[in-house]
């Protein structure tokens, strides 16, 4: 059958098989019911699946759900320090991402929009890549920063830390933006070393939230702090 379902992680997958194969990889989700999920079941179902993840020891990011089920309008991920402003479907609100601060988000209209098309790199193949890559970047910041990073024994805080010096290295000309022609040479190397080629290819553009072709520290770290799949 190929008629969408929801799954009861709150993901509306395009068949069953789709869903299924998430199964597979260890995700403990089934078919709720036929047809998209709802905005209304979308937030309780990914807030509980998040929640046993926290309860296994995983550092996703767990949305706040407002009394009729839909997405409250302020979300915030604990492990990283990030809040932003959220539409009824969850969806990132363009331009409102602040860091150790909740955004004001009383005036932005909060209506579902449709979820950006990421062509065949989403999901657990964009998991895979992000992972891969917080893996590469580590490895680098240790390598260069032994002393420092022996200190640091949480790895929220390595990640972190990594994720900005990264950033400072690739903001040659210290503005706090990182543009094309600065992401440029590691974006060649991204494509011949990492997996999933379909998201190496697509490096660094789904970390540009606001699409103006340029990346600022907190869509950076944002980016590849860990989070809930993407839907």
């Amino acid at each position: 059958s190929q008629v969408a379902v929801c799954g009861t992680n709150g993901k509306t997958y395009d068949n069953p098989c789709k869903l299924q194969r998430d199964a597979c990889k260890g995700n403990n989700v089934k078919v709720k019911h036929e047809g998209e999920c709802t905005v209304t079941e979308m937030c309780p179902d990914d807030r509980r699946v998040m929640q046993e993840a926290v309860a296994r020891g995983d550092t996703v990011f767990v949305p706040r759900c407002n009394p009729d089920g839909t997405y409250a309008s302020v979300q915030c991920h604990e492990y990283s320090g990030f809040c932003w402003c959220a539409r009824l479907d969850g969806k990132v609100i363009v331009g409102t991402i602040k860091e150790g601060h909740q955004p004001d988000c009383s005036a932005i209209a909060k209506n579902p929009a449709p979820a950006p098309q990421q062509g065949r790199c989403e999901g657990k193949r964009l998991k895979e890549f992000k992972d891969s890559f917080i893996k590469h970047v580590k490895k680098e910041f240790v390598r260069d920063n032994k002393k420092e990073s022996k200190k640091m024994k949480d790895g929220k805080r390595l990640m972190k830390e990594a994720l900005r010096w990264k950033f400072k290295k690739l903001d040659k000309n210290k503005d706090s933006i990182v543009r094309r022609t600065e992401y440029k040479g590691l974006r060649r190397l991204v494509k011949k070393q990492l997996e999933p080629r379909k998201c190496a290819k697509q490096f660094p553009n789904f970390c540009d939230i606001d699409g103006d072709k340029k990346l600022s520290e907190n869509e950076w770290v944002t980016c590849f702090m860990p989070s809930h799949s993407t839907k």
